[in-house]
């Protein structure tokens, strides 16, 4: 998520940091809708360093993560994440429970 006081930190420090531990993909997402420009933007590592991800022309907005096999999305003040492979939207009750099974 990005905030109005560690913006620049995650587009320089911690960039670089990301890239010397090998991190292949980072994503800004900026909650608040009042504020301009892109709500969302991914990054892939590359040599030598980042590039940004083009959006998913087929979803505006979002922008799809090889590593993760997700889509990403802004959706209000939310975060929404489709799986790439079954195409269905992850439901916030679904993570928790498979969250809470991954701890046990």
């Amino acid at each position: 998520m990005i905030s109005p006081s560690s913006e620049l930190d995650d587009l320089a420090e911690e960039r670089d940091l990301y890239a010397r531990i090998g991190i292949r993909e980072y994503f800004l997402f900026q909650p608040d809708m009042s504020r301009p420009g892109t709500r969302l933007v991914g990054y892939e590592l590359g040599k030598p360093d980042y590039r940004r991800l083009a959006p998913d022309v087929g979803l505006p907005g979002s922008v799809h993560s090889a590593v993760l096999g997700l889509s990403l999305r802004p959706g209000g003040e939310l975060l929404r994440l489709r799986d790439l492979r079954t195409g269905r939207d992850w439901r916030r009750g679904w993570k928790l429970a498979r969250s809470s099974k991954a701890a046990t």
